[in-house]
């Protein structure tokens, strides 16, 4: 970072229409792809307002069942089966995939790069 130059101006913030966030020259290459998830409702709201523009779109809040099925296979040769998760399992199985992913990452310290939320 020594013989980076000095940076220039901050740009503005990234806009719907794409604009870059300003990155210092000397931060890692990873930071430069890194996306602020509190701008993602207003960025929604902007492409559902150019892409509706009458307010056809509207939110739409998901009730998931009390009971889940789980289709789950022991190995890869074996035959699936099915169990229902009732509210105390599905906390278990939630547990066990953020402690697995915990795992994966190494509590945080490796990047989980091209991965979508949902």
């Amino acid at each position: 970072c020594r013989d980076a130059p000095a940076p220039g101006p901050p740009a503005a913030p990234e806009q719907p229409s794409g604009e870059p966030q300003w990155v210092p020259e000397c931060e890692d290459a990873a930071a430069a792809h890194v996306r602020d998830y509190t701008r993602v409702p207003r960025d929604i709201d902007a492409r559902f307002e150019k892409l509706c523009p009458g307010g056809t779109c509207r939110p739409t809040i998901i009730s998931p069942a009390r009971v889940w099925r789980k289709r789950a296979q022991k190995a890869l040769l074996a035959k699936p089966s099915e169990t229902s998760l009732g509210a105390s399992e599905q906390k278990q199985e939630k547990d066990a995939a953020f402690d697995l992913l915990d795992a994966l990452t190494k509590s945080g310290a490796l990047p989980v790069e091209h991965a979508s939320l949902h």
